[in-house]
């Protein structure tokens, strides 16, 4: 065979390869006779095998001075094991069918003949089972092979939440019995309500001028973040007793999206929010009592939150920084980008790389999290970025910056799943953000369009203007039920990523059609400064890209829940 020939035959199989690789419904194999080379691994791509006692197994590619072409170094260790791996395919012996099963090859062995009917059998009582679910447990299964428990765990979590919404779940349950209800929030509570006015009394004291001198300068609200500090509404989500008032995210969100309900910027607060709770879920008990009270009482600010970096942006496994263990303390070396507040913060959480990527097993492997008091530390740079809203944001670059070994958060090489299980409660915050531009945006054009008028009337009479401010408030209100349904999951302690993933999604979108419908309906006024429109129309856009881009909840959907092939 020509060296073209060659090739072409090895595309084909490659082909045949990836389309197995990326299958999301289960796959079985049958075998008659021999599976040698490029037809063993096109097995192994199999969710099992069902074998005949005639089949004969073996990777001969060594024998003949090549090597298995479509990864069978790498599957074949997944199925019978390192050790016996490398003497197969070493050696190129041949595995006949009993063997093959005895050392966890194949799955079943049938008669002569009988290799596809069993497969077929098999096939069809998969069939039967939900699919979505079959789907997310291949899925499932898969991770767990592929990462650390701990993320495995996570992704394992998430992918049984994503079966409970489907039809295939309730059709199972309706001869089961009735599963456990969520209780979501239709109405508010009292404290609830008196939450919020307080919120609102506060906000008020800060009007459209204190900001829009804040955005000129780009400069942080220091006496607003301030008084919401002593009136204990940044330490809603830290427990009574390291001094918080111990409440869910819901209550968390509420006061989030009343801030930015009532023209200021809830940017400056929300992330001490949510990057407090990796410190109180990961964190030791000392740690937690040297700075939760300390954060609760003011006395500490933490709102920086080390992860994107210029190289690697949403693909966290490829960050660059590295913390080396040199006695008792990591040295960390590297850069950050879009980093905020962290010249208003005294501690910073910081993700690094704390062994290099090519001595881990799983790419995330090997991250960890670090609790770094920035307060006068050597080795930092911060170079502030003027961006176009108002949200302090940084470059960092590390010098051998020194970090105590009593500042790494849980266990080292476990950070990625640590940063992984706090993604649900930024993305319900940040939903609870863009909610509340979004009512904003609906409350100023409604007035607007009501006071101005054109020819004669109000031009809130004309369609043009009336009905994209409905959609938007339509919109807003979709938007709520979804973060108040993420909320509700999380604070109940179940698994809710598709919520809060949607949450995000669906309140940035919203809060996106009220801002264009609000700029709209005030023509040129909408870009003055004194109208404020301009300002909050940048603030609002900023969750359309971060802390995670719509495209990549779209990708997230598509795979976890819906069970689509992976898109990046």
């Amino acid at each position: 065979m020509t060296d073209t020939a060659w090739r072409a035959q090895h595309v084909i199989f490659e082909q045949a390869a990836a389309a197995l690789l990326r299958c999301p419904a289960p796959v079985v194999a049958a075998v008659e006779g021999f599976a040698f080379g490029g037809g063993c691994e096109l097995g192994l791509l199999a969710d099992f095998i069902v074998a005949s006692e005639s089949a004969v197994f073996a990777f001969p590619e060594v024998t003949r001075g090549i090597f298995p072409g479509i990864g069978g170094t790498q599957l074949l260790p997944r199925v019978v094991g390192g050790p016996l791996a490398k003497e197969l395919i070493f050696t190129g012996r041949r595995v006949e069918a009993a063997e093959a099963k005895a050392i966890g090859l194949v799955n079943h062995v049938v008669s002569r003949g009988q290799a596809r009917a069993r497969a077929l059998e098999i096939a069809a009582t998969i069939a039967e089972n939900g699919p979505v679910a079959v789907r997310q447990a291949k899925k499932a299964i898969a991770y767990g092979t592929e990462t650390d428990l701990d993320t495995a765990m996570v992704l394992a979590i998430e992918a049984y939440n994503a079966t409970v919404v489907t039809e295939d779940r309730r059709e199972v349950h309706g001869a089961l019995g009735t599963p456990p209800m969520t209780t979501m929030p239709l109405t508010l509570t009292d404290e609830q309500r008196s939450l919020k006015a307080g919120v609102a009394e506060i906000a008020k004291r800060y009007p459209g001028e204190y900001w829009r001198e804040l955005d000129r300068e780009r400069a942080y609200p220091e006496a607003f973040v301030a008084e919401l500090t002593r009136a204990g509404y940044l330490a809603a989500l830290i427990p009574p007793e390291y001094g918080g008032a111990g409440l869910g995210i819901y209550e968390a969100g509420l006061i989030l999206e009343t801030i930015n309900a009532c023209g200021a910027n809830a940017g400056a607060c929300h992330a001490q929010m949510y990057i407090m709770g990796t410190l109180l879920r990961h964190g030791s008990e000392a740690q937690k009592r040297a700075y939760l009270p300390k954060i609760a009482g003011g006395e500490l600010r933490l709102q920086a939150f080390g992860v994107t970096e210029p190289n690697s942006g949403s693909d966290t496994t490829k960050l660059q920084t590295t913390a080396v263990r040199t006695g008792d303390r990591y040295v960390v070396n590297g850069q950050k980008i879009f980093i905020s507040r962290v010249l208003q913060s005294d501690l910073m959480l910081l993700l690094a790389r704390t062994t290099p990527v090519d001595r881990v097993k799983r790419k995330t492997d090997g991250l960890s999290v670090f609790l770094v008091d920035i307060r006068g530390i050597k080795g930092l740079e911060v170079r502030p970025l003027r961006m176009m809203m108002n949200h302090s944001t940084n470059a960092l670059f590390f010098d051998n910056m020194e970090v105590p070994a009593e500042g790494l958060l849980g266990e080292e090489g476990r950070g990625f799943a640590y940063i992984l299980d706090g993604m649900n409660a930024e993305r319900i915050l940040v939903a609870s953000d863009s909610l509340g531009d979004g009512r904003w945006f609906v409350e100023k054009a409604v007035a607007y369009s009501n006071q101005r008028v054109v020819f004669g009337r109000p031009i809130g009479a004309n369609q043009g203007v009336q009905f994209p401010i409905a959609k938007a408030h339509m919109a807003v209100g979709a938007a709520e039920l979804m973060r108040n349904r993420a909320a509700a999951l999380f604070d109940q302690g179940q698994a809710c990523g598709p919520e809060a993933n949607m949450a995000k999604y669906l309140a940035a979108e919203a809060a996106w059609e009220a801002a264009n419908a609000c700029m709209d309906c005030h023509g040129g006024y909408g870009y003055a400064e004194e109208y404020d429109v301009e300002r909050k129309f940048r603030e609002a856009r900023l969750y359309k890209t971060a802390p995670i881009s719509q495209n990549l909840v779209l990708a997230y959907v598509g795979e976890h829940v819906l069970g689509l092939p992976r898109s990046y």
